[in-house]
This record gives C-alpha cells, structure tokens and sequence, in this order.
C-alpha cells in the first residue's frame, strides 16, 4: 500500500514538472512574440494576444490548483 501511495505521488509531481515545462515554454514563446509585436510596432495583434495569455494563466492556475 505504501508503494503505491509513494508510486501515484511521483507520477501526480511528475505530471505536474510536466505542466509546468509547457506552461513555460509557451509563456516564453508568447514573450518572445510580444517582444517581436512591439518591435514591429505591430499592435493590432496585441489585444488578441494578450488575452489569450490570460486565458493560459487561468489554465495554468487551474492546473496548480488541481495538483496541489
């Protein structure tokens, strides 16, 4: 029993490393377009953007609060 307690709280720390590594690696890629976007000073995209961060925000909390 006590296996399997330890087996099934690896794989949940597991899964959540793995949530994590995809939460930031779109964070990053969606700074590295706002930085591009500003740049460009292309800003109709902007507001697209940013709300689309904010929905990934409210995933990744959602996530975190699943897990923990």
């Amino acid at each position: 029993m006590e296996h399997t307690i330890i087996e099934v709280e690896s794989n949940v720390l597991s899964e959540l490393d793995t949530v994590q590594e995809h939460a930031n690696n779109r964070s990053e890629r969606i700074e590295n377009r706002l930085v591009c976007l500003e740049r460009n000073g292309n800003s109709a995209p902007d507001c697209a953007l940013a709300l689309r961060t904010e929905k990934l925000e409210e995933r990744v909390e959602a996530l975190e609060r699943k897990v923990s």
